[in-house]
């Protein structure tokens, strides 16, 4: 009988996308999910972003709008990749405001205000699971100095003198189909309460565990929950006046789930529930009592209400000509057009803002009943009657020629309403024009 041979040891292996490369520094920004590989080129810094992530979401990284002093999102300069059909991308983005972008503001790209992209020999692939994506960009941006409408920096230079930390914000979140960076769902900086920093000029120093090894079993993606149940509201329980709020998304049961598409994280609440389904009836006249902002200098509390034939809303970020593809309602009343588009209009359902907030356990109760998850909510600007009373009036009155279908929504922000159904009226009853 042959004597065994000397016993093998196993060693895992680890893919080269998993591999910080040599010369290079690696920090973890989510644990086993999300890292972030460095190296100082003279005038450059190259820059690996690697992670657990779908082709519909992005990650974010840069310096903080607060680079001396802590991890803060406004004024941020961050360059947000994602991997799409054409392949890899990096785009350069401010944030001066807590917003989905409008166009003017939010957290938008240097180029959508005619600034520069500063970031340059993109490439990147996927393997094993991940996403990795480098870029360059320079240590001075080109738009250094350069301010936005709300006088917050487009570009901030990168401190590379060793032993100088230099805070630092990141996300995970999912992408727009115009490549517009939504709100963050799959962390971020500081989401334990803690200011984030790096020393960029530091020795190279690899801190990364490898997120996979050869060999080694993903785990299982697990399986969305269920979208919060809430009930149909309009004809179906007498309702003719709707309150309309603005309020977070819900997570992971609410806006994305229920929608099927991507939010900033904010929605519309409309008689205390986020986003119903309503069901208006022709020939019927319904009143939209309207608290969403009125101060179109703060995007982030700007939100004008209106109904329209767009699935997505957000009229104020079409062309002119992108314009005649929609019908708006209500809520909107055209001043300037002609057959090459719409130049001009104006937002009536303007009014001092409702906004509900999140508590300290509304993120516990996101994965439970509807009802528990409100009752979370900081809601009190719905009991301030003072408040209440300067809403925004609308009325509508759905005729023969208003679509099966229509939809509620935001005039300066994308996705933040739901659907409307609308239905016969009753027999022999007579149909109004719409108001």
């Amino acid at each position: 009988i042959p004597s065994p041979g000397p016993e093998l040891e196993c060693v895992e292996q680890v893919p080269p996308i998993a591999q910080t490369p040599d010369g290079y520094n690696c920090e973890n920004l989510l644990e086993n999910k999300y890292q972030v590989r460095w190296k100082v080129d003279g005038d450059d810094i190259h820059v690996e972003l690697v992670g657990f992530i779908d082709d519909s979401m992005y990650m974010g990284f840069g310096i903080s709008g607060r680079p001396q002093k802590e991890t803060w999102m406004i004024g941020a300069d961050v360059v947000v990749v994602d991997m799409t059909e054409s392949g890899p991308r990096a785009q350069d983005i401010f944030m001066d405001q807590r917003a989905q972008c409008s166009g003017e503001a939010g957290v938008c790209r240097d180029t959508d205000i005619d600034f520069t992209n500063g970031v340059k020999d993109i490439s990147g692939e996927q393997d094993f699971g991940l996403t990795m994506i480098r870029y360059t960009r320079p240590l001075i941006p080109a738009d250094i100095g350069q301010v936005t409408s709300s006088n917050a920096a487009v570009d901030m230079s990168i401190p590379v003198t060793p032993g100088v930390d230099t805070y630092i914000v990141w996300a995970l979140g999912p992408i727009s189909d115009n490549g517009n960076a939504l709100f963050h769902s799959g962390g971020y900086a500081k989401q334990d309460g803690e200011s984030v920093s790096l020393d960029f000029g530091r020795s190279p120093q690899d801190n990364c565990p490898p997120l996979v090894t050869i060999g080694s079993s993903l785990a299982p993606t697990p399986t969305p929950p269920l979208p919060f149940s809430r009930p149909l509201i309009g004809d179906s329980d007498g309702s003719i006046v709707f309150d309309c709020h603005i309020g977070p998304s819900g997570g992971p049961r609410g806006y994305t789930s229920i929608t099927g598409k991507p939010s900033w994280g904010i929605a519309w609440y409309i008689n205390g529930y986020l986003i119903p389904k309503l069901i208006l009836r022709r020939g019927t006249t319904y009143t939209f009592r309207v608290n969403g902002g009125f101060d179109k200098n703060d995007d982030a509390n700007y939100h004008p209400f209106y109904l329209t034939t767009s699935p997505e809303g957000g009229y104020f970020q079409l062309t002119p000509e992108e314009r005649l593809n929609e019908k708006p309602l209500a809520g909107i009343t055209v001043t300037e057009s002609d057959a090459t588009g719409v130049t001009g209009f104006e937002s009536t359902g303007v009014a001092p803002i409702c906004r509900y907030e999140t508590a300290g356990e509304s993120a516990e109760a996101e994965l439970g009943p509807y009802e528990n998850y409100f009752q979370t909510l900081d809601t009190s600007c719905a009991s301030n009657q003072l408040l209440m009373d300067e809403a925004a009036i609308l009325t509508f009155t759905p005729d023969d020629t208003t679509p099966d279908t229509i939809y509620y929504h935001c005039v300066t922000h994308k996705n933040l309403g739901f659907e409307i159904a609308v239905i016969p009226a009753p027999m022999n009853a007579p149909v109004k024009a719409p108001v």
